[in-house]
């Protein structure tokens, strides 16, 4: 029960960090993209 609970735990953490730098990668990437463009 104790492990179940903290594998549990680590995916929702890492849905919502993978969440927190795929957004983070598209405004870098849209920042960039506003940069190199004349």
């Amino acid at each position: 029960m104790g492990t179940c609970l903290v594998n549990k735990t680590i995916d929702v953490y890492q849905s919502f960090y993978f969440r927190m730098f795929e957004t983070l990668e598209c405004k870098l990437s849209s920042m960039g993209k506003r940069l190199t463009s004349p």
